[in-house]
């Protein structure tokens, strides 16, 4: 007696039928998500097409992605954010967390939780969460994502002799997925993205890397960019201003603090959602 048909019979009915689904899904190639398969954007260079293949890449290679999720109402999105900034407008400064911006403007928590388990039904786990849901971070192997996106991924040689892997072929996802992802990144390394920060660990008999400026570890502090741009003090530029920053992330008032230490600067009041936050002591 095969091991599949005992499990069936302890089954509920509906139980057993679900069972059969799956079973003859993994057999035929057919998705839970629908047969049809759409192509997605992605950030795959067109510098592929005249590039080297130099090999497969080794399948455990691991591999982060992070899928857009289109707004529900990227109009009434565009909308709000040039009222909050227009000094004449009732919304003026009357900003939203990242969990109220999902909750307008972002994607359902229904497509949201839709991608998500698609993309883990290969294996691949889940990373950083967005708060506002407009984005989805997964990471794992080369041969899960190629399971997933229906397609291969391959080492390449640039023309310029630069190296790097990417997917050799347009991704495509089921069409149900479709409409509810807008594109995937980190499908090459064509195209590398400049950490803001890079944290080094020092060790004893190391050199420190420095790249000349007066900053933290040689980095360039605000006075050596403002004297490598040749910028100059405008004497029409008043003393206090407000300067609004729009993050999906988290915020934390220490690194203002820190930041203002290191590069010798006066202190600043920093105001989130209408309320001050509170110095911390370092």
């Amino acid at each position: 007696m095969y091991t599949k048909i005992s499990v069936a019979e302890k089954l509920p009915a509906r139980g057993a039928r679900q069972l059969a689904a799956i079973a003859i899904a993994a057999f035929t190639g057919v998705s839970a998500f629908g047969t049809a398969s759409v192509q997605i954007d992605s950030d795959i260079a067109p510098m592929v097409s005249k590039s080297q293949v130099l090999a497969h890449v080794d399948l455990n290679m691991p591999i982060s992605m992070v899928f857009v999720l289109p707004l529900e109402d990227p109009a009434g999105a565009e909308s709000y954010a040039m009222r909050v900034n227009t000094p004449e407008d009732p919304l003026y400064k009357q900003y939203l967390t990242p969990e109220q911006f999902g909750v307008r403007f972002g994607p359902s928590e229904t497509d949201y939780n839709a991608v998500l388990t698609w993309a883990i039904s290969t294996g691949l786990k889940p990373g950083e969460t967005s708060r506002s849901r407009t984005t989805l971070s997964v990471r794992g192997t080369a041969a899960q994502c190629e399971a997933l996106l229906n397609t291969s991924i391959n080492n390449y040689r640039g023309p310029e002799g630069r190296l790097y892997y990417s997917a050799a072929t347009t991704p495509s996802v089921p069409e149900a997925i479709a409409r509810r992802v807008k594109s995937i990144v980190g499908l090459s390394s064509y195209n590398k993205f400049a950490p803001l920060v890079r944290v080094h660990k020092t060790r004893p008999g190391l050199p420190v890397l420095s790249a000349g400026g007066t900053g933290p570890l040689g980095a360039y502090s605000a006075s050596d960019l403002r004297t490598a741009y040749q910028i100059q003090p405008f004497a029409e530029v008043p003393k206090s201003g407000t300067v609004a920053i729009y993050e999906q992330g988290g915020f934390t008032a220490n690194d203002i603090a820190v930041y203002e230490k290191q590069n010798r600067l006066s202190r600043v009041p920093v105001t989130v959602r209408g309320q001050r936050l509170r110095r911390f002591s370092h």
